[in-house]
């Protein structure tokens, strides 16, 4: 009885961590979308400035590395928030089985 109580507990605990690192997860993923779209804004802007004659083209390709960068840092975010989500299946008595 005190060890169904432990398990229990036990998987409590998890879905409880599972949850609090996806809202971690999500928040950050948040965060890093607006500076991606800020960092494509500013990449946009500075193409159209070139367009114009009104910077070089060095001023471009670092704008692009800019949102490249930022795009790519989101990526890793998105990807550990599924891991999150997937591990939240097990302690709610949730599963899978690969097929012999």
């Amino acid at each position: 009885m005190a060890r169904d109580r432990q398990t229990v507990w036990t998987a409590f605990q998890d879905v409880e961590d599972q949850l609090a690192a996806t809202r971690v997860l999500t928040q950050q993923a948040v965060l890093r979308q607006q500076a991606a779209d800020a960092a494509t804004q500013v990449q946009a802007h500075e193409q159209r400035r070139y367009a114009a004659g009104q910077v070089s083209c060095t001023e471009v390709v670092t704008a692009q590395a800019s949102a490249l960068a930022a795009r790519r840092a989101l990526v890793p975010l998105l990807a550990n928030r599924q891991t999150t989500a997937a591990a939240l299946i097990p302690p709610l008595g949730g599963g899978w089985q690969v097929p012999d």
